[in-house]
Order: C-alpha cells, then sequence, then structure tokens
C-alpha cells in the first residue's frame, strides 16, 4: 500500500476505498439497474431491439466497473501530486 503523506487523510481514505474495491468479488453497481441502463442506451441509439446475452452484460459490467475504478484511482493520484501509469489515463482526467 502506498502511503501519501496529505492532511487530513483525505487522499489515502479514497486510495484505500478504490483498492477495497479493486479486490472485491462481487461488482461495485447492482446487476439489475446496470443492465436496464445498458438496454435502455442501446435501444435509444439503435432502430431495432437488441437482444444481449447475459454474459455480454457481465463482461461490459465488469469493464466498465474497472475502467471506472482506474480513472478514480489516476484522479486521486493527480490531486496528490503523483503521475499517472498510463498517458491514456491522464488525458481522460482533463
Amino acid at each position: 500500500m502506498v502511503t501519501i503523506a496529505l492532511p487530513d487523510g483525505l487522499f489515502i481514505e479514497a486510495l484505500k476505498e478504490i483498492r477495497y474495491y479493486q479486490t472485491r468479488a462481487n461488482l461495485i453497481f447492482p446487476k439489475a439497474p446496470f443492465r436496464r441502463l445498458v438496454k435502455e442506451i442501446s435501444s435509444d441509439n439503435t432502430r431495432s431491439g437488441l437482444r444481449w446475452q447475459s454474459t455480454a452484460l457481465d463482461a461490459l459490467q465488469v469493464a466498465a466497473e474497472s475502467t471506472l475504478v482506474t480513472l478514480f484511482e489516476c484522479k486521486v493520484t493527480i490531486f496528490s501530486n503523483e503521475l499517472c501509469t498510463n498517458k491514456w489515463q491522464a488525458e481522460l482526467m482533463r
């Protein structure tokens, strides 16, 4: 665990929470609302009704949550005067 010397320990707590959610096996968002959101977005952007496989929705949710956690972790490290590991992460934070 990386220790950052910052006032009030704000960023340390954020990093701890991010690492906690990264190690958990369960998902951050409940499955049903995430599936409804994906189906709503896909129906808004296509004329024909798309049908989603359960495994495809699960994979999409895992990928989305992993990306969000990585971006939040990068945002915390930017504010704590550290560097992001990936250039695309830094570009997304701007």
